[in-house]
């Protein structure tokens, strides 16, 4: 008797695990059995220089270039930063 119990918990464990591994494999496996796309693409903030994810990121088009940011603060310093060196260049 004990060992139809410990038989049926044996299978039971085998088909928990072969679900989790198959399960994790097919979160992992994109279209046509390749890796699977990242999830977000990373973004350099130019201000403090640290990465977050574009979909998260502000963002804002300065002198025809885009920029990301992690927040508005890094976003109106960097302004700032650009517009200082606009007139320092004007001035030489």
């Amino acid at each position: 008797m004990r060992f139809l119990i410990v038989l049926g918990l044996l299978i039971l464990l085998y088909y928990l695990v072969k679900g989790w591994i198959f399960s994790s494999k097919q979160r992992q496996m994109g279209r046509g059995g390749g890796e699977r796309e990242l999830e977000s693409e990373m973004v350099k903030d130019p201000h403090c220089k640290t990465y977050i994810p574009k979909d998260s990121a502000i963002h804002a088009r300065l002198d025809g270039r885009d920029y990301y940011f992690c927040s508005k603060e890094c976003m109106s310093k960097f302004r700032d930063e650009m517009e200082g060196n606009r007139y320092e260049r004007r001035g030489k």
